[in-house]
């Protein structure tokens, strides 16, 4: 346990490094954080917003782009509001940049979510789509290179004894487990589940005193 943990913080730490930039990615990414946080689906009554606070009795704007990310120089404020009012719940928390940067991420996780969520709806209204264009009955497991789909089944039966696709006969490439994509499938439970989860993720570092 206390492995993977450990695991997932060590990702989470690559990850924010990687998103992570300049100071004005930071605005970008505060402006994108509280669009994503105002388009979560939960609380359905609260939502945070976030702000940037600088030290500006220390340092002036000119020298922000090269120091910025020395310790108490920049700090994100995050508030819950009420979606209905936008009136303040509870008084605003300061949030280091590291801090930041892990809701960030997990709101990020949450918008994909969603938006994975909202094309299945979208998919199970249009079942045409997602049968095999083999035997017009199975789901579609299999995407090849060329985007056609079908079903593992008649996809194996046909790569039996043949090379290229089955519709634009275009070729299959010999290192078939690196061109072929396995195409998973999430119910809504599972989808939501998971937004449940990363939300109860982001409340968590948001309730987590800064580190000095």
């Amino acid at each position: 346990m206390g492995q993977q943990i450990s695991s997932d913080a060590c990702g989470m730490e690559r990850r924010i490094r990687t998103v992570a930039g300049s100071y004005l990615d930071l605005e970008k990414h505060v402006c994108q954080a509280n669009e994503w946080a105002r388009l979560c689906p939960i609380p359905k009554t609260l939502q945070l917003r976030f702000r940037i606070l600088l030290n500006e009795d220390e340092w002036s704007q000119e020298c922000l782009p090269f120091i910025w990310e020395l310790h108490d120089v920049v700090k994100i404020e995050a508030k819950t509001l009420r979606r209905y009012d936008e009136s303040t719940v509870a008084e605003p928390r300061p949030l280091s940049v590291d801090q930041f940067y892990r809701i960030y991420c997990f709101l990020s996780d949450i918008n994909d979510c969603s938006v994975a969520a909202t094309q299945s709806i979208i998919a199970d209204t249009h079942e045409d789509d997602a049968e095999c264009q083999i035997c017009m009955d199975q789901v579609k497991q299999v995407v090849l290179p060329c985007a056609h789909s079908f079903c593992q089944s008649c996809f194996h039966t046909w790569n039996a004894q043949n090379t290229t696709c089955p519709i634009c006969r275009r070729d299959i490439p010999c290192a078939l487990d690196d061109e072929v994509w396995q195409l998973t499938s999430w119910d809504q439970q599972d989808h939501a589940a998971h937004v449940i989860d990363l939300v109860a993720r982001v409340y968590e570092v948001f309730d987590t005193k800064q580190h000095r």
